[in-house]
């Protein structure tokens, strides 16, 4: 594709994935739908975006204004993000 921003990278990724997370979320963490499926899924891509704004900015902070690879950024997003996303689509 030809993108080489780490925040980029990020944000792409973790929108791809949210159909994926969707499922998995039904089978690991939370049981059935409510509301259907389309409807839970709509409402899990809602949450997410807001998410996927902010840690894509997040990222990019930490990238570009401080000092951390992209490695370092990676795992610092990936925790609060996994964290926050529990408690907003409980």
């Amino acid at each position: 594709l030809g993108i080489y921003d780490s925040s980029v990278c990020w944000g792409l990724g973790f929108g791809i994935s949210v159909a994926l997370r969707h499922t998995s979320h039904r089978y690991l963490v939370f049981g059935d739908y409510v509301g259907g499926y389309w409807s839970s899924l709509g409402r899990m891509y809602f949450a997410y975006s807001i998410i996927i704004a902010i840690s894509s900015a997040f990222n990019f902070v930490m990238t570009h204004w401080l000092p951390l690879t992209h490695y370092v950024a990676w795992v610092v997003t990936a925790l609060w993000t996994g964290i926050v996303n529990y408690f907003i689509l409980k």
